[in-house]
């Protein structure tokens, strides 16, 4: 036991006082938490799917049967080991590794050779390189604890907002946690008494701007989950700092939709924006 913590220890001292082995060990880190990323962007969704099921079944017992139901309420964890969603084999350990498993199976399933999407990859690859990049940023230990947190956060959030067009409150609400905390140990430049007065008149403008353009145009702003979402994060950067994040997100939504020709009643991902400016804004807020 002594030679373990002696060793664990001396990793510590290496890590803490070499650039190097910081730089290392972010990138080893950012991409394991890349390859859980995927695993909650895979099975968050289907997990609020089968919720909705099972409720529908406690509503309406006959459209269900009970084994469907005890099947589905088995299948509502992020625990347990990963299958491949083209075959239904279990993935083993020496297919699961970070980066270098995707490259070795040249983004092909290891039992049918089914293609992989590239996702996983830059995601893995995504979250590697933002981990040094907070990394080299010269943080403390705390504050790079809650940014790399919030990172992958907004990570899956605008995975999942991509993928599904979803923006569910089992994120913003963590997201929200987070920033309470990120300001609670003073690692943003925001006090608390800031960060919670702008979020409710954040939260009151967005839905009283919604009603009004649903009422007098028939559409909405902002859909649900982007308010929640931006409400979440300005815990953390304050109203001026939102309001920039919205300004940027919709200018880019706006551009990207009119390089790909999106019709602009088609809905539109918007919360992978305000998650990519909201991480702009705490780099600029972080306090090291």
């Amino acid at each position: 036991m002594d030679l373990f913590f002696n060793t664990a220890f001396d990793l510590y001292q290496l890590i803490t006082h070499n650039s190097f082995a910081r730089v290392v060990f972010a990138l080893l880190t950012g991409a394991m938490i890349g390859s859980f990323i995927n695993v909650v962007v895979y099975r968050l969704p289907q997990m609020l799917k089968n919720y909705a099921v099972i409720d529908m079944h406690l509503m309406h017992p006959t459209e269900l049967t009970e084994s469907r139901a005890r099947a589905l309420l088995a299948d509502v964890g992020l625990g347990g080991r990963s299958i491949t969603p083209c075959c239904d084999n279990r993935i083993k350990a020496r297919h699961n590794i970070p980066i270098i498993s995707y490259l070795f199976l040249r983004g092909r399933c290891a039992y049918c050779s089914t293609l992989i999407s590239s996702r996983y990859l830059i995601n893995e690859l995504v979250m590697a390189l933002l981990c040094v990049l907070l990394v080299m940023l010269g943080l403390n230990n705390l504050a790079l604890f809650f940014m790399t947190s919030i990172t992958a956060l907004l990570l899956i959030v605008a995975n999942i907002d991509i993928r599904y067009r979803l923006l569910p409150p089992q994120l913003t609400m963590p997201i929200g946690f987070t920033a309470i905390l990120m300001v609670h140990y003073d690692l943003v430049l925001i006090t608390m008494s800031q960060g919670i007065i702008s979020a409710i008149a954040l939260y009151i403008f967005l839905t009283v701007a919604n009603d009004f353009v649903a009422k007098t145009k028939g559409q909405i702003l902002l859909g649900q989950g982007d308010v929640e979402l931006i409400v979440a994060v300005t815990i953390a950067i304050g109203a001026q700092m939102s309001l920039t994040v919205l300004a940027l997100a919709t200018l880019s939504s706006w551009l990207v939709a009119k390089i790909r020709r999106v019709e602009g009643k088609k809905e539109r991902a918007f919360g992978q924006y305000i998650s990519v400016f909201t991480f702009g804004a705490l780099l600029i807020l972080v306090q090291t």
